[in-house]
C-alpha cells in the first residue's frame, strides 16, 4: 500500500494540471446556466431522514422531466418511490443496494429511464470530460438526478463555499471504494478560475444556500446521472 502512494500522488498531481487546462480551455465557451430562478418549483424541500438519497433524486428528476411535458398533477413522491422498490434490494438504513433495482418501478411512471455512467479509471481524460459534457447537454433541457462520490471532506463542509476535494479525499478516491450520495444538478458557473456544478443538495435549507451547494467539476465526483423520458 506504501509504495502506491508516491504513484498516487503522481495520478493526483496529472489530474490537478488536466483540471487547469480543462477549466483555462473552456473557460469562455460554456455559458453559465441556472434552473433554480427559472423554475423554483422544480426543488422540492424534502429533508432526507436516513439514506434515502437515491429516492429523492430520482423523485426530483422525474418531477422535472413530468413537469416540462405535463399540466397536470404529478403523481409521485418520494414516499411512493421507496415503497414501489422490491423490498428485497432496499437496505435497513434507508439505502438501496444498487440504483438498477428501481428502475423497474420507475419505468411504470416513465417512458424511459437511462443511466449515463461515469468512464472507468483507465478511460482516457477526454473520456471524462465527454462525460461532463453529456451532464451538461443534459442539464439545460432539465434539471438531472446524479449519484456523486461522497468524499470524506464533506462530512465536515457546510455547503458555503465551493467544494473542492483535498488530497487525502483524491488519495482515498482512488484506494477505496466510497459511498454515493444524491446532488439534484441545475446549472453550471465559475468563480476565481473554479469551475463548478450547481444543485441541490438532500440536507434541507439549512445547508449551504438554502439547500443548494456548488461542487467543483473536472474532478470525476460524478458517478451516475439519470434521464427521464416521460
Amino acid at each position: 500500500m506504501d509504495g502506491d502512494i508516491p504513484n498516487l500522488q503522481g495520478k493526483i498531481a496529472a489530474l490537478r494540471t488536466s483540471i487547469e487546462e480543462n477549466s483555462q480551455r473552456i473557460y469562455d465557451k460554456e455559458e453559465p446556466f441556472s434552473w433554480r430562478e427559472i423554475h423554483p418549483e422544480f426543488f422540492s424541500d424534502y429533508i432526507q431522514l436516513a439514506d434515502e438519497c437515491w429516492a429523492v433524486i430520482l423523485y426530483r428528476g422525474y418531477f422535472a422531466a413530468f413537469f416540462m411535458e405535463n399540466s397536470r398533477s404529478c403523481e409521485l413522491d418520494v414516499c411512493t418511490i421507496i415503497k414501489g422498490v422490491d423490498a428485497r434490494y432496499k437496505l435497513s438504513g434507508g439505502g438501496i443496494v444498487s440504483m438498477d433495482h428501481a428502475k423497474p418501478f420507475m419505468l411504470e411512471h416513465a417512458r424511459d429511464l437511462k443511466f449515463h455512467h461515469r468512464p472507468k479509471k483507465n478511460h482516457d481524460e477526454r473520456d471524462f470530460e465527454a462525460f461532463e459534457k453529456r451532464i451538461i447537454g443534459l442539464a439545460r433541457r432539465v434539471p438531472v438526478g446524479t449519484m456523486l462520490d461522497f468524499l470524506p471532506s464533506m462530512e465536515e463542509w457546510d455547503g458555503n463555499s465551493i467544494f473542492v476535494p483535498t488530497e487525502i479525499d483524491l488519495i482515498r478516491k482512488f484506494l477505496e471504494k466510497l459511498p454515493y450520495h444524491g446532488y439534484f444538478v441545475s446549472g453550471i458557473d465559475s468563480e476565481n478560475g473554479i469551475d463548478f456544478w450547481k444543485g441541490q443538495d438532500s440536507g434541507g435549507r439549512d445547508f449551504g444556500d438554502q439547500g443548494f451547494v456548488r461542487i467543483a467539476r473536472h474532478y470525476r465526483l460524478i458517478k451516475q446521472v439519470f434521464e427521464f423520458t416521460v
